[in-house]
């Protein structure tokens, strides 16, 4: 191959218009699927458009995020960058990447090499890197060559794929999750020939190691393998977008690097190019030396026999074919080879895939699998339908099904075993190993035929010392969370595997006593794990791939530690073991419905086998069983039976668990519990009434508290409270006494006295309080009169006055006013005579009376000394009132008489 002129402007797309059209029409999924996620990365690089039209061909993930690439500014950060020591990479050549779910992270940058010498100088144009940011985890390789970057790393959410595609507009980037394609490269239909006769595949040492389940680690060493890259002349068409050989070997770059994202951090391999390859990549379907249309286990023994013919051994370690097939998916065959030239069966040319024809670079995921066989891996599913009945479980897969159904790891059949295939749709496929195929590929590649070949480096790294906590037994059928812990000077990822070989096929989610009942869910930052997946417990659905155990049995399961470092990644895991014994263990109530905060409540349940934990423990949700932060019963016998206070949290969506102590199982109630936080209810009566004599009235009241979760004698209160300041209130009598669990009575009195005012109101207010802290007040108000009517007593002073000389004579009042209540008062009502002031023969004179204030208490005034000379004598009245503070008020009236005669 000779190898064209680079060209650094590339196509890289300015902009995206919703509108265009690409080859073939317009990829209606394409909008339908996209995420739009607006801005630039901080350093400009990258900008994420708004919409892009893709081409009709093209199979658009499910989620991504679309972008454009400023390549020139790459370039010219690129140009600088350190080489790759395999250790930590310095943060000297540092750029932003694309995250599949929106956003962007900084990672630092290491060129590598992932072509052989000769290859890397024949195409300067073809530059790899790997990358990490060991804040968030963030680690994997970038190609850049003449078809564009693509980019390929472990996350915290799976395997990053970033890759370019050729639309109308120009070169457009997407970002998306490896989990996300839809273009079927994940899914491996391989032929039934796939395995053939079995053969053995290690010495029988290792056999035994393997099978013995002796701890196997990885990290401090890295073997890389050069590998021949053959390509029919088909599949260099379909990767030659006008470059020519530089093209299709920047694509197989790409895919070895996706690979590699997976190989390396996972069991410390990597792949590259190896220079023989230059012999083998066929441009012309008609002068190559393969049938594209051939199976893949066809073209795998065909690219062994031509590599045994072109090829020297010598030259590289592993061989591969890169093929095509129409439409989507991808398919491969390959033999557990690495580094043999044994014979035509045992040799490592015997690997080839064939890629959907469809523009997507889609051989990343295919190639880890082969590629994993290559390297000694055998397959883990166990199901018994579809594509899982194509390599019947020979004695060779049946040492490694280890995975439930169709399997979910990369070397399942995850998504082609037809009814037994895992339930995928919650919680994804991962791009990784299950520890049984880490167990074969790092037993092979580090003491086994594989350090027969290969360049062995020291990574500096160690392997993660993990421990999956203490053994345990468990009843059936009964939920239970694995707990474990690591170390690690890296930032580390969990994952918990049932290791569990099933010694005979059969569908998925039944329980033979034997074998894998529990999927393996993707690496994440917690070290535990509930099972069944906590959200499908709440729910009551039961997955495909994720039972719990039906029969009595043991269960194995593995703590897998990984610090994800590209370049030899550090991987161990420790082993627990669990006894399956006894009936369930569960909740029979409360198990739906609606309870009252605060309220004290029966817990029942079935305690079966769960008898092995003498006690158990009670905790409560308030967000429908995502967290139980709340304990009920801190430690209780396990004999079915007790009784808890509910929690004062109104809500709709509350769950009770019930945790064994000292042990690992569980169970939840069945459905969401409301909660009503009701405060007590309180009524309270009194009556007033008048005083007596002694202007004193007592006052009794009443009142009953009730409260259906409860109320306490301690939490009520009564107080009483003057309307007015216009009486005395004396000290009360209240008694409070706890009637029964749910109502405090309450009776009392308090003497009103020494009224100033009337009516005197008296208010009594009784406050409840629950245990929820909901208060609940009642008033009743007791009115009190005075209606006794003061007493009074007037006499004038003289009463008599004489002679009638017509003058006016000073007058003296005594009064005397008393009433049973304070504040009485008297007043000058009126002071008049029986006859007028100026009568036939009076002496003509008026204002016989004088100085009288009336309506105050004056108690002195005048009158004349006069009468009429034709009657018998004037009579003068002066009338006194006396008036309470209640309004009652009496009148006393007293004379004065001028006499006829003396």
């Amino acid at each position: 191959m000779s190898a064209p002129s680079f060209e650094s402007s590339h196509h890289d797309a300015a902009g995206a218009s919703q509108g265009a059209s690409g080859a073939g029409g317009a990829n209606p999924l394409a909008l339908a699927a996209m995420q739009v996620n607006g801005g630039a990365s901080p350093d400009g690089m990258w900008q994420t458009l708004p919409a892009v039209q893709l081409p009709e061909r093209f199979p658009a993930p499910t989620a991504y995020v679309p972008l454009t690439l400023d390549a020139m500014m790459l370039e010219a950060r690129l140009r600088d960058t350190p080489r790759e020591t395999f250790g930590p990479i310095p943060e000297q050549t540092l750029i932003y990447l694309p995250r599949a779910s929106g956003g962007f992270v900084r990672i630092a940058l290491a060129q590598s090499q992932l072509l052989g010498p000769g290859l890397a100088g024949q195409y300067p144009q073809i530059k790899t890197y790997v990358f990490e940011d060991e804040r968030e985890g963030f680690t994997g390789h970038i190609t850049v060559g003449t078809r564009g970057v693509f980019i390929s790393g472990q996350t915290d959410d799976g395997i990053l794929r970033v890759e370019p595609v050729e639309t109308a507009n120009g070169r457009v980037y997407l970002s998306y999750r490896d989990q996300d394609r839809t273009d079927g490269a994940n899914d491996f239909h391989q032929d039934d020939d796939h395995h053939g006769t079995p053969v053995p595949r290690f010495s029988a040492d290792l056999v035994a190691q393997v099978q013995a389940n002796a701890k196997v680690s990885a990290g401090t060493q890295l073997r890389i393998y050069r590998l021949a890259a053959s390509t029919t002349g088909e599949f260099y068409q379909a990767r030659d977008a006008g470059g020519g050989a530089a093209d299709v070997l920047s694509s197989i770059v790409a895919d070895l690097a996706g690979a590699n994202a997976v190989l390396e951090p996972e069991v410390s391999v990597r792949l590259v190019v190896a220079d023989a390859s230059d012999d083998v990549i066929y441009s012309d379907p008609d002068t190559d030396p393969f049938d594209n249309t051939q199976s893949p286990c066809t073209l795998r023994d065909a690219n062994r026999d031509n590599n045994k013919v072109v090829l020297d051994d010598a030259d590289y370690d592993i061989g591969f074919l890169f093929a095509t097939r129409g439409g989507n998916g991808a398919s491969g065959c390959a033999w557990f080879v690495v580094c043999l030239t044994t014979d035509d069966t045992l040799h490592k040319g015997r690997g080839a895939g064939q890629m959907g024809n469809n523009g997507a670079n889609s051989a990343s995921g295919l190639l880890a699998h082969e590629v994993g066989h290559q390297l000694g891996a055998r397959h883990t599913f166990t199901g018994s339908d579809g594509s899982c009945t194509l390599n019947e479980f020979l004695a060779g897969d049946s040492e490694s099904g280890y995975e439930p159904g169709s399997g979910t790891t990369r070397m399942s059949y995850n998504g082609n075993c037809g009814t037994d295939d895992v339930d995928t749709s919650a919680i994804g496929a991962g791009s990784y190993f299950h520890s049984r195929s880490f167990d074969e590929i790092v037993t092979n590649v580090f003491s086994g035929d594989g350090v027969t070949c290969g360049t062995l480096v020291n990574t500096g790294n160690l392997p993660p010392n993990v421990d999956a906590g203490g053994d345990y037994t468990i009843p059936r059928q009964t939920p239970f969370e694995l707990t474990g812990s690591a170390t690690d000077a890296d930032a580390l990822t969990y994952n918990w595997e049932q290791f569990d070989r099933a010694v005979t096929q059969r569908p998925i989610n039944t329980d033979p006593g034997d074998g894998p009942l529990v999927r393996s869910l993707p690496p994440g930052a917690s070290s535990s794990r509930i099972i069944p997946n906590l959200q499908d417990l709440l729910d009551g659905v039961t997955r495909a791939g994720e039972i719990l155990p039906q029969v009595d049995r043991e269960m194995n399961f593995r703590l897998i530690a990984r610090d994800n470092r590209m370049g030899g990644g550090g991987v161990a895991y420790d082993g627990m073991h669990i006894q399956v014994s006894g009936s369930p263990f569960f909740i029979t109530a409360p198990n739906s419905g609606a309870l009252g905060a605060g309220c004290t409540v029966p817990l029942s349940w079935e305690v079966g086998g769960g008898s092995i934990a003498p006690q158990v423990s009670a905790l409560f949700s308030s967000d429908g069983g995502q967290n139980f932060a709340t304990t009920l019963i801190a430690a209780t016998a396990n004999d079915g039976a007790a009784s808890f206070v509910v929690p004062c949290a109104s809500g709709a969506d509350n769950r009770i668990k019930l945790q064994s102590v000292g042990n690992i199982f569980f169970d939840i109630n069945d459905q969401d519990l409301s909660v009503t936080n009701t405060a007590p209810s309180v009524a309270v009566d009194t009556a007033g009434g008048a005083v007596d004599e002694a202007c004193e009235f007592t006052v009794q009241f009443s009142a009953q508290a009730t409260d259906t979760c409860g109320v306490l004698a301690g939490d009520v209160s009564v107080e009483l409270i003057k309307a007015a300041n216009n009486f005395t209130l004396g000290t009360p009598t209240i008694n409070i006494q706890q009637v029964s669990a749910t109502e405090v009575g309450v009776s009392g009195s308090v003497v009103v006295s020494e009224l100033t005012g009337s009516p005197a109101q008296l208010s009594v207010r009784v406050t409840a309080q629950d245990a929820c802290g909901l208060s609940t007040q009642d008033t009743a108000v007791a009115q009190i009169v005075d209606d006794t009517p003061p007493t009074i007593d007037v006499s004038l002073s003289p009463d008599q006055l004489w002679p009638p000389n017509h003058k006016m004579a000073p007058i003296w009042a005594t009064v005397v006013a008393k009433d049973n209540c304070p504040g009485v008062a008297y007043t000058l009502t009126s002071v008049t005579s029986d006859e007028p002031d100026n009568g036939n023969g009076d002496g003509d004179t008026v204002n016989d009376i004088q100085n009288a204030a009336i309506g105050t208490a004056d108690l002195q005034f005048d009158l004349r000394a006069e009468r009429a000379g034709n009657g018998d004598g004037r009579v003068y009245t002066a009338t006194y009132t006396a008036a309470d503070g209640s309004g009652n008020d009496v009148s006393d009236a007293d004379t004065v008489v001028v006499p006829k005669n003396k």
